[in-house]
């Protein structure tokens, strides 16, 4: 009966991912209301004090390899990183927000986010591609943004196939956060997108001009019941552990200077000057 059940449920989380993909990819960019989060971003020095900025000249935190850093099949996969733009991409343009895949393999496998210049507006997209060199980019829905905003991006991998981008944009108060849904893929026959390249959250073969803050990575076991709850906590305080995944982080970066994680990953930063502004 247990089994039962599990497979319904998985054919329900199936079927929702490919009617969010088409809405997102079809209908108009995701609108972020520049007034909502005016007074987060004018206190963001407060709640940012530690944020890095990246100079003209690119820079990047650097995050030496571990296998906690990519997913795995006995468990789900959430990485989460707030950032601010200088400016959004022309059209063409690339920003790499978060890599960590082998660029110089034949099969280049690993995961990246990045952020594209798509007509005025910015579309964020993932790369997921495995040891065998199956998948790639995956495109998710426009953002229209402005410059100096702070916004929360959200990469989530359930059962071990369920790729899916979240967004979370505070509210004046800074309070009610409401996550939103870019997209989703059904990744299943592909296999996990496993390599040894450090984790560089920035730019580092492409400049990423703005200021990066908190980064996290949590590995919980059923992320599907606790998704929308950590991100509206993330979102409320960023520089806070979430409750429901407490004891699930395995990367803990909240102020940009060191890994509190019970890893402690080693950190350096190349390029960087700290201070948000």
């Amino acid at each position: 009966m247990r089994a039962g059940k599990f497979k319904y449920r998985s054919l329900i989380v199936a079927t929702l991912f490919v009617v969010v993909l088409v809405l997102v990819l079809t209908r108009g960019p995701y609108l972020i209301d520049s007034s909502q989060s005016a007074a987060f971003n004018r206190n963001k020095g407060k709640v940012f004090d530690r944020s890095v900025t990246v100079s003209a000249r690119g820079g990047y935190l650097r995050v030496l390899n571990h296998p906690v850093l990519d997913p795995s099949k006995d468990r789900d996969f959430l990485l989460v990183s707030w950032f601010s733009l200088r400016r959004i991409p022309e059209q063409g343009e690339r920003f790499i927000l978060v890599s960590k895949y082998e660029a110089d393999s034949d099969s280049r496998q690993g995961y990246s986010i990045a952020l594209d210049g798509d007509k005025g507006f910015v579309r964020p997209s993932i790369y997921w591609r495995d040891e065998k060199g199956r998948g790639g980019w995956f495109e998710f829905a426009s953002l229209d943004i402005q410059p100096e905003q702070w916004l929360m991006l959200a990469v989530s991998f359930r059962q071990s196939r369920y790729l899916g981008l979240h967004l979370v944009s505070p509210t004046e108060s800074g309070q009610h956060i409401e996550p939103v849904l870019l997209g989703g893929y059904d990744l299943s026959g592909q296999n996990l997108p496993l390599n040894s390249s450090d984790l560089l959250y920035g730019a580092s073969r492409t400049r990423f001009p703005g200021l990066l803050g908190p980064i996290a990575i949590f590995a919980p076991d059923d992320l599907s019941s606790v998704l929308s709850r950590t991100l509206k906590e993330l979102g409320a305080r960023p520089l806070e552990l979430p409750a429901s995944l407490k004891g699930e982080n395995v990367l803990w970066l909240h102020d940009t200077r060191e890994d509190l994680s019970k890893f402690r990953h080693k950190i350096e930063s190349v390029q960087l000057r700290r201070g948000s502004n």
